[in-house]
């Protein structure tokens, strides 16, 4: 009778020994592994963040061979976006040394965790020792002691490991949404700024009673406008270092510039022309009424 007391004490401790010994470990790898994924997170922001700088280097605003702008309008525009983003690009040293801190805590994880392990086992065979057990008995009780942990809490291992596994990608997802929408808003503000003050549209139809006759002069002032292997129309562009679009089917000419006193200048220009078309008819359209008008 004895015996079975101390037998059933003995498992008793040993199973409360074993459960605080789990519980402890259970919370330190928690802590842990919340620490790890903060710097996990910081070293994906500071990735994500080089990334966008260097999709802003492929922009076609960046290329410098672009006809229209010049190296310092290439240059302005990309220090204007580069400002966007510099106040989430951190230093490349810092990098390295959050890198170096999840190395030094994944160390330590491992070497608690073999210490653990081996405190975990020297108990048990202490207390195997104590309820004087045979070879078998003491590996047939610990296999059944196992068995039971395993079967227990096998269901609630896995919930757990998929949900944080699953708060991992949200969290990873989010602050990639965050990353991005900053980023596309920073960008939207300056495209839309950039429409507004560096294109302006000028629409032309002549205005007569007869049909024919306003389709006729109409296509005629776009055709001189572009000119022979659109001469005319390059001429402008050289002339007031802007680009020209010219779109006969919706009787419209857009005119861009980084540059707003030049884009300013052509505008006025090209509504000269116009004037004197109007006035003399499309005949007078050439490179001297073109000089005329700046």
């Amino acid at each position: 009778m004895y015996l079975i007391v101390g037998l059933l004490t003995a498992l008793t401790v040993l199973i409360f020994v074993f459960i605080l010994l789990k519980f402890y470990e259970f919370r330190f790898f928690k802590q842990t592994e919340t620490y790890q994924r903060e710097l996990e997170q910081e070293i994906l922001k500071i990735n994500k963040q080089e990334e966008l700088e260097e999709k802003l280097k492929e922009h076609y605003l960046f290329q410098s061979n672009h006809k229209v702008f010049t190296k310092r309008d290439l240059r302005e525009i990309r220090n204007f976006f580069i400002a966007v983003l510099s106040d989430k690009i951190l230093l490349e040293n810092k990098k390295k040394l959050l890198s170096n801190e999840i190395i030094e805590k994944k160390k330590e994880n491992e070497e608690l965790k073999t210490k653990l392990d081996a405190k975990k086992v020297e108990e048990k065979i202490t207390l195997l020792k104590e309820m004087n057990l045979t070879h078998e008995e003491a590996k047939k009780r610990l296999l059944e002691e196992y068995r039971g942990y395993v079967r227990n809490d096998l269901d609630k291992m896995v919930k757990e490991e998929e949900k944080a596994a699953n708060d991992k990608k949200n969290a990873i997802t989010n602050e990639l949404n965050k990353l991005l929408i900053n980023a596309m808003g920073n960008v939207s503000l300056l495209t839309e700024t950039v429409r507004m003050n560096t294109v302006k549209t000028i629409k032309y139809e002549y205005v007569d009673v007869d049909p024919i006759k306003v389709k006729k002069v109409t296509d005629d002032f776009f055709g001189k406008i572009i000119g022979k292997e659109a001469r005319n129309k390059e001429y402008i562009e050289r002339l007031f270092n802007v680009e020209i679009i010219i779109k006969p089917e919706s009787s419209r000419i857009s005119i861009s510039s980084f540059n707003t006193i030049k884009l300013e200048v052509a505008y006025n220009a090209l509504n000269k022309i116009i004037e004197a078309v109007n006035d003399q008819g499309t005949h007078v359209l050439d490179e001297s009424l073109i000089r005329k008008s700046w």
